[in-house]
């Protein structure tokens, strides 16, 4: 349909309770405004609903953070001239970088 051809305007009053959830379900949605979500609603077309996975994003996060800390750990042992510890800390590294992104692509 024509932009042009758009001549019908709805508005509605909520209450602030109502307001919030709608704001709720459209913060929750893939929709990028207000009125691409009310349409999809009023005119029964499916609404892409984001879902994060908490435990995921916690594990991602843990993740990262040994990874930071192994950085640590391998500069110090550089310093010292370790090569035994450092090939474990490569060894470690990529196994992280396995979890990550098999936990990535879930």
């Amino acid at each position: 349909m024509n932009e042009k051809e758009k001549k019908r305007f709805i508005s509605i009053r909520l209450t602030e309770a109502e307001f919030q959830k709608v704001q709720r379900l459209i913060a929750s949605s893939a929709c990028q405004s207000q009125t691409e979500y009310v349409k999809k609603i009023l005119t029964n077309k499916p609404v892409v609903m984001k879902i994060r996975d908490q435990s995921k994003d916690d594990l991602l996060e843990c993740l990262i953070n040994l990874k930071t800390r192994l950085d640590l750990i391998e500069d110090k042992a550089a310093d010292k001239a370790c090569p035994q510890l450092l090939e474990e800390i490569r060894e470690t590294r990529t196994i992280i970088q396995k979890i990550y992104v098999q936990c990535s692509h879930m």
